[in-house]
């Protein structure tokens, strides 16, 4: 097992220089690279390590790294607890995200990066069954997933009905008979909008926990939208509606 997860391109190093210095354990820089980015990593008081192409290529096997690849730790997991859920109670107007068993990295990168972009604060998920905030995930994110909060809950019921006592509405996205538009609906300030996975959706004992199905109404037949599309599509219109972003 890998000890360290290990990222690369500007953009995405950047983002954990900034917001998650503490994890960075190695910093390897491309000889002609090191001005364009020895600024910030100096201002950071970071070390790095000058490299040969010979080191990405052993690394990486690729050469799309804009010569620049740290080391970085795993993210650990932080747990629902009872000082998060007052915390959420505080906030007057508040959108969260919550993820029934989203496997593809790709997708869970792009929905973090979608998150942050419309000023959700939590993505919740279970701790079971989803894909971990790994190389992939994070360079999706384009290394956005140092800034946006993943919360990690055991229980389903247990986080609904807590939500619930509240003040949070449930919202399920999913296609249903009695699934309404999103553009219908007369969102809550405090809204919980849980998001399926990308082949069979939300869970059904899930759904009847919530109260209100949404969908985003398709045509020319196309019957379903990827999971980060649909996801980007709802959180932009729900924080627009709440006048948060």
């Amino acid at each position: 097992m890998e000890k360290f997860i290990t990222i690369y391109k500007w953009n995405v190093c950047k983002n954990f220089v900034i917001y998650k210095t503490k994890k960075i354990k190695n910093i390897y820089i491309l000889k002609h690279k090191v001005n364009k980015y020895k600024k910030l990593l100096n201002e950071y008081n970071l070390n790095y390590q000058i490299k040969d192409e010979s080191f990405f290529w052993d690394k990486l096997k690729h050469k799309h790294h804009q010569g620049i690849m740290m080391d970085i730790d795993k993210f650990d997991r932080q747990y629902l607890t009872k000082n998060i859920i007052n915390k959420i109670e505080k906030i007057e107007k508040n959108t969260l995200l919550i993820l029934d068993s989203i496997q593809d990295s790709h997708n869970f990168g792009a929905i973090m990066r979608t998150a942050l972009a419309a000023k959700i604060q939590y993505i919740f998920i279970h701790e079971y069954n989803n894909c971990p905030i790994n190389q992939n995930a994070i360079l999706s994110s384009a290394g956005y997933a140092a800034q946006i909060k993943i919360i990690y809950f055991k229980s389903w019921r247990n986080l609904i009905v807590n939500l619930k006592e509240k003040g949070y509405w449930i919202y399920s996205a999913c296609l249903q008979k009695d699934s309404v538009d999103y553009r219908e609906e007369k969102f809550t300030e405090k809204t919980a909008l849980i998001i399926g996975n990308e082949q069979k959706g939300i869970k059904p004992n899930i759904i009847e926990q919530s109260d209100i199905k949404l969908k985003i109404p398709l045509q020319n037949n196309v019957d379903s939208l990827n999971v980060s599309v649909a996801t980007s599509i709802l959180i932009f219109y729900i924080q627009s509606y709440l006048k948060i972003i």
